[in-house]
């Protein structure tokens, strides 16, 4: 088959050619999906093969576009599909048109509304597939490319595919766990018997004998990266053949999952992002944006953060592993107990906190409140030894005060944790009452009449640097990056500082005065802004 062939396939017929016309006689010997960045490809291109990308990594670098180009060139590729444009890429460089019409490679831009698996099926089977598969090998793909087609589910999908081919087999990822179908004792002990922990030297294909029967394990592959695995049973040439083609079609499933949850997570976090400091073009697009989530935020009025402390106890080395065990283990158990919760399913992992948006439901019914804190803090003693601090606002009225609500959730929990209350967390409406217990270690006017030891116009500049270290757990590096000084500039006034007053006021026990020192005056600072 050659390049000019494809154009007559219906999901093709409205394809163009762009650039490389004069390739369009290459001959096809296969084809498969690309989503790469860099030259590396060159390790497992073949020689003919047709490859369909929508350039998602590199979309808008040009440089790394010609660079795949000419790597698919040099190992004699038969051509390039653009899938997916105008949505994922936009505009085509003048200069990868030039290319490719000099070096006479194939550049073809389909239509956006055509998926890669519509474009695969018809090109297989033109190929010639039924020669190296049983007829039964069509059915694999085309029964694929129905369950991709029809259900966004990766569990659905599967099981579509099991239920129409008659077939039995396993998924799992790189870790052994189990992803399809749902565990049971003989399915573990399958899989138990294999390695599939992913290692420099691998076997794509491997074979066990199992009581009696032979079962087959083949990574699941893409781009010359491993998403896992897949075991069935491979008795027959014909199952051989359909768990080798059904490795290679998984990997279109897992990787789309991977890419969807990506972009997900960049979207959470950008919109968190933006909530914290209210950066919207207007009321209407926060709730948008937060409804593209699944966030109404107008229907809530309290910020509750449950701060893990080991990000800031531990060294930067263990920070991924402190994130593994939240990503992998604490939050999973959290959504599964109150994502269906009408109080509190607004929940997110995001940097070194989980923030929790609640309902206006929730009023001010306190025991539901610490009915949830408790919840938390036996799901964190239960399954790590991660230690957490909690901070709850005040009810806000308006959404445009959710990040002052964040900030009073904020204080609170730097409260429980300074002070290791032994609740493991403070509700800002009760900070005041711990100010109290601490009046007599030291009056605020020491601070203030030390203070006022400096010239008037450095009053405040001391001042506004006293706050930062207070709220930014004393690190020198975080308090100068919020007041834009360097970080001797800091140093230097936080010595000075102790100079005045005589005595270290950032340590124990008479930093918690400093602190409520510092607590008060921004307190004070919102009611008149307020």
């Amino acid at each position: 088959m050659k390049i000019s062939d494809i154009f007559d396939f219906e999901c093709l017929e409205n394809a163009k050619i762009i650039a490389g016309y004069e390739g369009i006689n290459k001959e096809i010997t296969s084809i498969s999906v690309l989503e790469v960045s860099n030259e590396k490809i060159k390790n497992w291109v073949l020689e003919g093969q047709l490859y369909i990308t929508s350039f998602y990594a590199i979309s808008t670098n040009v440089e790394m576009q010609k660079t795949v180009i000419k790597s698919l060139v040099e190992k004699k590729s038969s051509g390039l599909i653009l899938c997916h444009f105008n949505i994922v890429m936009r505009i085509l460089d003048s200069e990868i048109i030039k290319l490719c019409n000099e070096l006479k490679f194939p550049l073809i831009i389909a239509d956006s509304n055509v998926s890669y698996i519509e474009m695969m099926e018809p090109i297989i089977k033109k190929l010639d597939i039924s020669k190296k598969f049983p007829n039964s090998m069509e059915k694999v793909i085309s029964t694929f490319a129905d369950a991709v087609g029809q259900f966004n589910d990766y569990s659905t999908i599967f099981n579509y595919i099991e239920i129409a081919l008659n077939y039995i087999f396993i998924v799992v990822d790189n870790n052994n766990e189990i992803i399809y179908p749902k565990k049971e004792k003989h399915i573990e002990n399958i899989v138990d018997k294999f390695d599939l922990i992913v290692k420099s030297n691998y076997e794509k294909e491997y074979k066990l004998n199992i009581e009696g029967e032979v079962w087959q394990r083949n990574y699941i592959l893409s781009n010359n990266k491993i998403y896992g695995a897949i075991i069935g049973k491979c008795n027959l040439e014909e199952e051989f053949l359909m768990i080798k083609l059904l490795s290679k079609l998984s990997s279109i499933v897992l990787e789309k999952k991977l890419k969807y949850q990506d972009l997900r997570r960049v979207q959470y976090k950008t919109y968190i992002s933006d909530l914290l400091t209210w950066n919207f073009r207007s009321r209407q697009n926060a709730i948008n944006r937060g409804e593209n989530i699944g966030w109404n935020i107008e229907n809530t009025n309290k910020f509750i953060i449950i701060n893990i402390n080991e990000f800031q106890n531990n060294h930067k080395k263990y920070i991924r592993d402190i994130e593994k065990i939240i990503d992998e283990i604490i939050m999973p158990k959290i959504m599964a107990k109150f994502s269906k919760n009408i109080y509190f399913k607004n929940i997110y992992f995001y940097n070194d906190m989980i923030i929790c948006l609640v309902s206006k439901e929730l009023n001010e019914n306190k025991s539901i409140l610490f009915e949830f804190l408790e919840n938390i803090k036996r799901i964190f003693e239960n399954n790590s030894r991660l230690d957490i601090s909690i901070g709850i606002s005040d009810i806000f009225y308006n959404i445009e005060d959710i990040p002052k609500s964040y900030k009073e959730a904020t204080l609170s929990y730097k409260i429980a944790r300074k002070f290791n209350v032994p609740e493991k967390y403070i509700m800002y409406e009760d900070i005041e009452s711990y100010e109290k217990l601490m009046k007599n270690k030291f009056s605020k006017n020491k601070i203030e009449k030390a203070l006022s030891k400096l010239d008037d116009n450095l009053q405040e500049e001391y001042y506004s640097t006293l706050e930062a270290l207070v709220m930014n757990d004393l690190n020198i590096d975080k308090a100068s990056k919020q007041l834009y000084l360097h970080r001797n500039t800091v140093l230097y006034r936080k010595n000075k500082i102790i100079e005045l007053m005589e005595y270290d006021i950032f340590k124990m026990p008479y930093l918690f005065s400093t602190m409520c020192f510092v607590l008060e005056n921004i307190v004070k600072k919102e009611i008149m802004v307020n």
